[in-house]
């Protein structure tokens, strides 16, 4: 079921359910009665699925985004009390899960009953360092930085009491970043005198190893370290993260596919069918270029991360293969915005580079994308041959390396992108994809313009049924006034939400250069300054009306009304909130400019206690309110009109 309510978590919940295509999310409401560390574990999936902790109010708190079928896992330290929810969400297909949800104790946090080390003492939170206590330095494993753990030496052995109430000893042993490659360790975990793991010897060279050691039961735990066999030299080892998780009990929800949650009360028989209103939100992507360290994206700590998370975006589509880049898109997972990446030999990005990068990013990466617009530069080759032949092999490769690696084959791949979609059924035959993607500018036009008689149509010559992805799509402020981007950008996302399109990426979130004013040079919904443009304000202001980050999984109903009045050129799209909220949008699909809003009548055919309006544009305040209506007169501008209805 969604929306579970576990109640107070004392140890921890086991807990056996499924997400499918119908139901896709599944929620957990846990309540904390102290402060607490935490560790959720997801596993036992045969397609790919992703974990997220959000607090009450829905804001992700750490996510986890794991390829494949691979575990998904989140640990959290000193979460104050309060009620908090573990989202699971499907990705890659219908797959039955099993959540853990623990409370952990840190090794570090512990006292230990016995302790000797090879160099100095045993440190907590730091790296071994030298002989004096204390002056280690942060735990770091292949350039990933621990927070928790033991820095110990060679010639280590650390012992603590267990009592029986622990069920898993979990770490990532490591030679720790401080002595670069030279150092020789081995890690031991015993338990009641029993030798539990060996990690045979590791150097500096070696990456990190996790282990998920069973002590359920165990009344004592023992880690020892021990040198290669060669000298105690540099032997600074690492017990990164090292943490207990107490035993769980079981709350089954069941294994089959779960019936949906029926529709809320609010719901008519009859009427037009609403869509989740947070499948809206998860429609909104942007472009960024996080490795153009000479633009504006050079501030990504103090601009473009919070600026992400500000908006409220889940999505980014970008480009890269270097180590910071990849830092970057990590640091975004935690947050909760995925990437797209475009794959380009152009880049130096080889097919199967495009498998070493996606294990690199495993918590970021959710689709590559075949390389961009060749259409438009023939001089572009592949192994010889240009545009269609040479970029139909690239992508036939990128396809078949993605697929042939059980690490990376739940990750979609989108076809190349054209920049003319009349080029299409150029790339034909072609299958090596899961999903169509558009590229589309419209210059000083409206969002529509040439979408539905010529866009759509060419791509679907040579994608036929499969999902669509928007990369690119935008507006140059060479071309129109930052205020009429502020009216089109949000109505292109509902344009593109009601034409079935699953993600649009907006073309871009920053302009690069502040005193680039040319038409190639004036893209972005940020200033270079980071302060936001009127179409990030009317954007932001849109997505914090209708996002649901904590919503449960629910089947959307109906609503049963009437537009009548001044209709020509009027669109709409209507969503609705688990809560039986509705939210109905409505715009004028025009060219933006001082157009005369329209007079347009909402009869309402089944009873609702409440109605409030917000102008987007504008501001998230009620710009109306209204008790049990049944007719509404409505003003719908060249922007988006959201009318909320109880």
């Amino acid at each position: 079921m969604s929306n579970s309510n576990l109640g107070n978590l004392n140890s921890g919940f086991n807990i056996s359910n499924s997400v499918n295509t119908s139901d896709p999310n599944d929620y957990y409401s846990f309540n904390l009665t102290a402060q607490s560390s935490l560790e959720l574990t997801l596993n036992g999936l045969n397609a790919n699925a992703d974990l997220q902790l959000l607090n009450n109010s829905g804001t992700v708190l750490r996510s986890s985004s794991a390829s494949g079928i691979n575990q998904d896992v989140i640990n959290i330290d000193n979460l104050a009390a309060g009620t908090y929810k573990a989202r699971v969400y499907r990705v890659g297909g219908d797959t039955a899960y099993k959540l853990e949800t623990s409370t952990v104790d840190y090794l570090s946090n512990l006292s230990w009953t016995s302790v000797s080390n090879g160099w100095g003492p045993v440190e907590k939170n730091k790296s071994n360092g030298e002989q004096a206590s204390g002056d280690g330095r942060t735990i770091t494993l292949n350039g990933i930085s621990y927070s928790k753990g033991l820095g110990v030496h060679s010639g280590s052995e650390v012992a603590y009491a267990l009592g029986g109430k622990y069920k898993t000893f979990s770490t990532d042993v490591g030679v720790d970043d401080e002595v670069g490659s030279r150092g020789s360790v081995s890690f031991q975990v015993w338990a009641d005198g029993a030798k539990l793991y060996d990690s045979g010897v590791m150097t500096g060279n070696t990456a990190a190893k996790t282990l998920n050691v069973d002590v359920t039961g165990k009344q004592q735990l023992k880690l020892i370290a021990t040198n290669g066999g060669d000298n105690k030299d540099f032997d600074h080892g690492d017990w990164a993260n090292a943490r207990l998780a107490k035993s769980t009990t079981s709350a089954s929800i069941g294994t089959g596919a779960p019936s949906p949650t029926p529709g809320p009360p609010l719901n008519s028989q009859t009427g037009e069918q609403a869509k989740s209103a947070d499948s809206f939100v998860d429609s909104i992507g942007v472009t960024t270029h996080l490795r153009y360290t000479g633009t504006s994206y050079s501030n990504y700590s103090g601009i473009i991360k919070p600026r992400l998370q500000e908006l409220g975006v889940r999505h980014i589509r970008d480009g890269g293969k270097d180590k910071a880049f990849f830092d970057k898109l990590n640091d975004l997972a935690t947050i909760g915005i995925k990437s797209t990446l475009v794959m380009d030999p152009r880049d130096g990005t080889q097919p199967q580079d495009a498998v070493t990068i996606a294990k690199s990013i495993p918590k970021s990466l959710e689709a590559v994308e075949g390389p961009n617009e060749w259409d438009m530069n023939r001089g572009l080759t592949y192994k010889g041959q240009s545009f269609p032949n040479g970029l139909r092999n690239y992508q036939n490769e990128l396809y078949k390396a993605i697929n042939s690696d059980p690490a990376t084959a739940n990750i979609s791949v989108l076809t190349p992108s054209l920049a003319g979609p009349g080029n299409a059924d150029k790339l034909e035959p072609l299958d090596a994809f899961d999903k169509g993607n558009i590229h589309y500018y419209v210059g000083g036009e409206k969002s529509t313009w040439g979408l539905d008689n010529y866009v759509l149509p060419q791509i679907r010559e040579l994608t036929e049924n499969k999902p669509l992805v928007v990369t690119e799509t935008g507006w140059s402020n060479a071309a129109i006034s930052q205020q009429a981007e502020a009216k089109y950008v949000p109505r292109l996302y509902l344009e593109h939400f009601n034409r079935g399109i699953e993600r649009t990426f907006l073309y871009e979130f920053i302009k690069q250069r502040q005193q680039d004013n040319s038409y190639e040079g004036s893209w972005g919904i940020l200033n270079p300054d980071g302060s936001p443009q009127p179409a990030f304000k009317a954007l932001k202001n849109l997505i914090d009306l209708v996002e649901e980050p904590g919503a449960g999984r629910f089947t959307p109903g109906k609503l049963d009304y009437k537009l009548s009045g001044a209709m020509t050129g009027v669109n709409h799209t209507l969503l609705q909130k688990s809560n039986g909220k509705f939210n109905l949008i409505l715009w004028q699909d025009d060219e933006a400019g001082n157009n005369p809003d329209q007079s347009v009548t909402l009869t309402l055919n089944q009873p609702i206690s409440s109605a409030k309006t917000y102008l987007p544009l504008n501001s998230t305040e009620a710009t109306n309110s209204y008790s049990k209506p049944t007719n509404i007169n409505l003003k719908v501008p060249d922007h988006p009109l959201v009318v909320e209805l109880s």
